[in-house]
């Protein structure tokens, strides 16, 4: 992937979406990032069975760019479990990691994706309308729970899936194929974002650069002392979940970035965007 900056021997960062699938929120941040950034977004041949199946796939992505560690890994809010579970996985494998995790981290994930999925829970039926009719209100304005209502009348997720699409038809510029896998995608983050426990403890340094205003009680670094063995570095920043990513917040999680690690200096060089490309939905 062609770099805008001239020194080609300096080592990427790679940055792992949040739920939507893609990185478009985080590209205010990457173009404070003097070294290249691979955004990595989830595909639709990503495995969305568990968090460890997307990290293990992620890596092997990483390593077409750079084959040897260590690496620079940047998650942000659901991509945080990612990152977590990369730079674990490095680890077992004789790799170096260092993660930098924006307002997230397993436990954060887990308890906004359970929140989302606490009323629905052991309802299957329930569960795949109240999501879909949640992706259908990003593009348009209807009334929710009679929505709901009639999609739990259907009778498994393919009419539901089928209803959805129609009912977007015409509103949004994606194709039937792409809203389904967008959807579909969409559904099975939700899951293993839920699921997702560490099963072992990260070596590396970890940063967490966490939202003043954030309505989610979590601790003061989101419960990472239970899983990091290093004392994580924690930085607030004035702003909710997604403003943290603009103007100057953006600009101090960049100062972050090269505090954290010495060849990442903080300069305004254009955003190199991911060759992983998925569209961009839920943004």
């Amino acid at each position: 992937m062609k770099s805008k900056n001239a020194d080609n021997n300096r080592k990427p960062v790679f940055i792992l979406h949040p739920i939507e699938g893609v990185v478009k929120a985080l590209e205010t941040l990457a173009q404070n990032v003097n070294v290249p950034v691979y955004g990595l977004q989830c595909t639709s041949n990503a495995p969305l069975a568990s968090i460890a199946d997307l990290a293990k796939f992620y890596i092997n992505e990483i390593k077409t760019v750079q084959p040897n560690g260590p690496y620079t890994l940047i998650g942000y809010s659901f991509g945080a479990s990612v990152a977590f579970e990369m730079g674990v996985w490095l680890e077992k494998n004789n790799e170096k990691a260092k993660l930098l995790l924006i307002d997230g981290s397993p436990s954060y994930v887990a308890t906004h994706t359970g929140k989302a999925r606490s009323k629905s829970q052991g309802n299957t039926d329930a569960e795949q309308s109240e999501v879909l009719v949640y992706f259908i209100l990003q593009f348009k304005e209807h009334d929710q729970q009679k929505l709901v209502a009639e999609f739990m009348a259907l009778n498994n997720w393919d009419e539901r899936l089928a209803r959805m699409i129609q009912i977007l038809s015409g509103i949004t510029p994606y194709s039937s194929d792409e809203l389904a896998t967008a959807a579909t995608s969409f559904y099975g983050k939700l899951n293993a974002g839920d699921k997702y426990k560490p099963t072992e403890k990260f070596n590396g340094p970890v940063t967490l650069v966490k939202a003043i205003d954030n309505y989610v009680q979590m601790g003061e670094d989101y419960g990472l002392s239970e899983t990091c063995k290093q004392k994580v570095a924690v930085e607030a920043l004035k702003g909710n979940h997604r403003s943290i990513l603009l103007g100057n917040s953006a600009e101090k999680n960049c100062r972050y970035i090269a505090q954290y690690d010495p060849n990442l200096e903080f300069y305004r060089i254009p955003f190199i965007f991911s060759a992983f490309h998925v569209i961009t939905l839920l943004c």
